[in-house]
């Protein structure tokens, strides 16, 4: 029997039909998120504050995910500085993830009060120059060896 992959060739076929959806919904959760009558209007406990917020929380997912077709379809020269950039990033994403909100923003930036716009891009400048820097020392000194120790150990 000749294999077809179905699934492929149907989001293949729909690629951009989905991207447009992912868009629509994505652009209508931060409608939302903005929107005042839900944050404000809502009391904390109340019935439409946890619909908007379980709805928010899973509309928010849907519209990034429903792109992914696409994006995966794009191909590009990888001399491009793009994307050494974002594979970069994508190589680092984990120790971004594990490090960002919990070690870095809470202790350093959560009650720090800015006043001007120029305050504001400097202190996340830095945010950013330092949590790049923790994720790559984080990846380079422990991701590193262990992935090397597990591609030894293992089948």
């Amino acid at each position: 029997f000749p294999s077809h992959d179905i699934t492929g060739e149907w989001l293949a076929k729909w690629r951009k039909a989905l991207f447009g959806l992912g868009v629509v919904i994505t652009c209508f959760v931060y409608y939302l998120i903005l929107f005042p009558a839900i944050a404000t209007t809502a009391a904390a406990g109340s019935l439409p504050r946890y619909l908007g917020d379980a709805f928010l929380y899973l509309l928010a997912p849907l519209g990034f995910a429903l792109c992914i077709p696409y994006f995966s379809s794009i191909r590009t020269h990888s001399s491009n500085i793009a994307v050494k950039v974002i594979t970069q990033i994508s190589t680092l994403s984990h120790a971004l993830y594990l490090c960002h909100y919990s070690m870095i923003y809470i202790p350093y930036f959560y009650r720090l009060q800015c006043t001007t716009t120029i305050e504001v891009v400097a202190i996340y400048s830095l945010y950013l120059l330092f949590i790049i820097l923790v994720a790559w020392g984080l990846h380079v000194l422990i991701e590193q060896p262990f992935m090397r120790y597990r591609d030894r150990t293992t089948f």
